[in-house]
């Protein structure tokens, strides 16, 4: 259960050793997905670390973007369906998660992308396992957050 935050940690405290051009980058990376792997054990244990006055609404919000991160989601469709409204859910995902809902959508499926590519999926194929709809889409978005391109971290970490 703590694996995957252990090798965050490591992964940080391995960039925190190192000088570089994209250290800062990489640095606020390795921390939203550390962000990430904390909310899923939090999910896992079904904690209420997240709760407020015994209950909290966005839990089941959490869950369907964990569930179904891979297809298209907006604010105005996640308000709907959870009986919100746009701004006061972007607002209180925001308050409660210290991202937007937009972001965090986007790390989950980047972290999908990666988990693949080290896993040997070839880069070209593990865009369209985490719901991005072209290659160039992917490889802006992985190389704006993890500071590389998804070929690098691929033979990086794999």
């Amino acid at each position: 259960e703590q694996e995957p935050l252990m090798a965050i940690l490591e992964q940080v405290c391995g960039e925190a050793a190192q000088e570089g051009l994209n250290l800062e980058l990489s640095s606020k990376s390795l921390l939203s997905s550390l962000i990430v792997q904390l909310n899923r054990q939090v999910h896992k244990r079904g904690d209420n670390a997240l709760q407020k006055g015994g209950s909290n609404r966005l839990s089941p919000v959490l869950t369907h973007i964990h569930d179904n991160c891979t297809d298209a989601l907006s604010v105005e469709q996640l308000a709907y369906q959870f009986d919100y409204s746009s701004s006061h859910l972007a607002h209180s995902f925001k308050k409660q998660l210290v991202t937007s809902l937009y972001h965090y959508v986007l790390l989950r499926r980047l972290q999908i992308g990666r988990d693949a590519m080290v896993d040997g999926v070839p880069v070209k194929e593990a865009y369209q396992k985490c719901g991005f709809g072209d290659y160039a889409g992917f490889y802006r978005a992985f190389t704006k957050e993890y500071g590389m391109s998804p070929q690098q971290y691929k033979k990086k970490y794999q």
